[in-house]
């Protein structure tokens, strides 16, 4: 039933019990030693509830755990590039207005802008939010009982690394998600439920490693070496500052950005694994433009 369920949304969905990440619990706590940059501070805020999902939903018995593609080969890299005005057309239809992070200076001196693939479909929180609610309301009606709590990337549930955890795919080094099947663009949707749901667990494991078959063309082109054998630096990444910062991008950084206003790609745009990808994509995440 519950599968069913699932099945209409997406073909790449897991549940598994609800577990601490042990693993991520001390690179979090390393991360926090050494430093935060202040663009990303979020990640210090309740840093227990991110490694232990009982600690924001202490009910949590179970977590399903959902792929949401939004992209595949099959598309043209070409709509992610489009001019200014389009652009702030765009992010109205979204219900964003321009950033406050690009100043005027630099989009003045810009003849197009490009942006990354996830962008361009309306705000994935409230669809995939709005898909969660409705399979919550579903697997509720199977069981009176049952009670559950969703998230989607703005709740402090590391989900990158519960769906790795729940054999959905490796975390790469680009430090993406990566699933065999469907590359990394996608979005990650859970739900984490008061019941046990043990006899739907997932059985999959997620490979040793996907980025095997690679000779780091992640970090290679990653254009300000914001990527490394070490991980990220938070300091460097585009999409960091781009998408994440409420404050303005330092100049020296908005320089090096030039029309990546939104978002980068580029670490995702050369893996290996989303060169040939043929996922359905659910109407409410294709592309507006």
């Amino acid at each position: 039933m519950i599968k069913q369920i699932l099945k209409k949304y997406s073909d790449y969905f897991a549940i598994m019990p609800a577990s601490v990440l042990s693993k991520e619990r001390g690179f979090l706590q390393n991360k926090i030693a050494k430093g935060i940059p202040q663009h990303m501070s979020y990640l210090e805020r309740n840093p227990n509830m991110r490694v232990d999902i009982k600690q924001w939903f202490p009910q949590t018995k179970s977590i399903i755990l959902i792929l949401f593609p939004y992209w595949n080969s099959k598309m043209s890299e070409q709509k992610t590039i489009m001019s200014k005005k389009s652009w702030l057309k765009l992010r109205q239809l979204r219900g964003n207005k321009k950033p406050p992070v690009i100043s005027d200076e630099h989009l003045d001196n810009l003849k197009d802008v490009k942006l990354a693939r996830y962008t361009l479909s309306r705000d994935y929180h409230e669809v995939v939010g709005n898909i969660l609610k409705e399979i919550l309301l579903k697997l509720k009606e199977s069981s009176s009982m049952l009670e559950g709590k969703i998230f989607v990337d703005s709740s402090p549930v590391m989900e990158k690394a519960l769906s790795q955890k729940a054999g959905l795919g490796n975390i790469g080094k680009n430090m993406i998600l990566i699933n065999k099947e469907i590359g990394s663009y996608f979005f990650i949707g859970g739900i984490a439920v008061s019941e046990d749901l043990g006899e739907y667990l997932s059985t999959q494991k997620s490979p040793q490693n996907l980025c095997d078959i690679c000779d780091d063309k992640c970090i290679k082109a990653c254009p300000n070496n914001a990527l490394s054998d070490n991980g990220l630096d938070y300091e460097k990444c585009f999409s960091c500052w781009n998408t994440q910062t409420k404050t303005s991008i330092p100049k020296d950084v908005e320089k090096k950005v030039t029309n990546l206003v939104e978002g980068c790609d580029i670490c995702q745009q050369v893996c290996p694994y989303n060169q040939k990808t043929e996922c359905k994509i659910l109407e409410g995440l294709k592309p507006m433009c």
